[in-house]
């Protein structure tokens, strides 16, 4: 009768609960699967690490946020080397709002190089509920950008944080801690990218010399036996 109806609704929702989540479940997956791809593919690529860096942006989004951020410290500073968001108006809006003041994105970026771990906010605060005016200014430019969610990944490489990936998302979107780890593991192979290309670097200065050395050192035996 009606409890056997009952019974039987129920069982249904739970059928549809699970394939609801099963299918969740293998949506990110495959997302996932498609930016390691893609971001194997731009770090790969046969250019220097500033065109790579910001390929690996561009690839990031919109799969994996709506704005992407990297970072990179130099000389002790972190130095902007990509900002990237699907449509052109709203990273002109991003970029115009970061001119005088460090926004949402410097924030986050900020917080993950002082600590050294991944900063993760699913929800952003609203701006009356900071502490402290700066925090209040920060917040407000990320509601007036439309974020909700927001994290930044350190590049962490041999115990040492050479910059960060920055992620955020629009409403109604929510970063989920999928998304950070996906995010830390990207950041991880673009750090062990950077050190190459340092250590490359370093390798090509070092024969430079080498080969200036033994070009000048005939030249200078020649006048010290003239001299002679």
């Amino acid at each position: 009768g009606a409890i056997t109806v009952f019974a039987d609704i129920s069982a249904l929702k739970d059928t549809e609960a699970a394939a609801s989540e099963l299918h969740r479940r293998f949506d990110r997956q495959r997302v996932r699967l498609l930016v390691l791809s893609r971001a194997g593919r731009a770090l790969a690529e046969p250019v220097d690490m500033r065109t790579r860096e910001s390929a690996l942006a561009r690839v990031l989004v919109p799969d994996l946020g709506d704005f992407c951020v990297l970072d990179v410290l130099h000389e002790g500073r972190l130095e902007r080397v990509a900002l990237t968001h699907a449509d052109p108006a709203r990273l002109h809006e991003a970029a115009r709002l970061e001119e005088d003041h460090p926004g949402p994105f410097a924030h986050a970026a900020g917080r993950a190089l002082r600590t050294g771990q991944t900063y993760f906010q699913p929800e952003l605060p609203d701006a009356a509920h900071e502490a402290n005016s700066q925090d209040m200014e920060c917040q407000a430019l990320a509601h007036a950008l439309g974020l909700r969610s927001m994290l930044s990944a350190p590049l962490a490489c041999h115990g040492r944080v050479l910059g960060t990936l920055t992620l955020a998302s629009e409403s109604p979107r929510v970063l989920q801690p999928e998304d950070a780890e996906l995010a830390e593991e990207l950041a991880q192979r673009l750090a062990l990218s950077l050190e190459q290309a340092r250590l490359l670097e370093e390798a090509e200065l070092a024969r430079k010399q080498l080969a200036r050395m033994a070009r000048s050192t005939p030249t200078a035996l020649a006048v010290a036996q003239s001299g002679e």
